[in-house]
């Protein structure tokens, strides 16, 4: 068997945030204020669980996900599910294919969409 979690590169995983010896769940009935309230106390913390997060604004991506990993797992939705057939819960957005990836425009791929 392998070592323990703390052996795992933060940067190999999904969730990368495996530092903090707690975690703070919330709960209310309106959230508009929740958001607020959390807006407040994000700063001191760390790291997001997506499962539990309720603000899906896209900006929220960058607090689950360092920026490298965010672009891995961009580029394995593009290559697993370029439809985006899975965008519940909180949804990553397919990495945009590369210019050199694209189909070329010419007149007659243009008559064809």
């Amino acid at each position: 068997m392998g070592g323990a979690i703390s052996d795992v590169p933060a940067a190999a995983t999904a969730f990368s945030h495996r530092a903090a010896q707690f975690q703070v769940t919330a709960m209310g009935s309106s959230e508009d204020r929740l958001s607020r309230e959390w807006d407040r106390l994000r700063p001191h913390f760390e790291g997001l669980y997506v499962s539990f997060e309720t603000d899906r604004r896209p900006e929220r991506l960058l607090d689950a996900f360092p920026a490298p990993v965010l672009v891995r797992l961009r580029a394995l939705k593009a290559q697993y599910d370029p439809t985006h057939l899975f965008r519940d819960n909180f949804a990553i957005p397919p990495a945009e294919p590369a210019p050199s990836d694209r189909t070329p425009v010419t007149p007659e791929t243009e008559d064809a969409a």
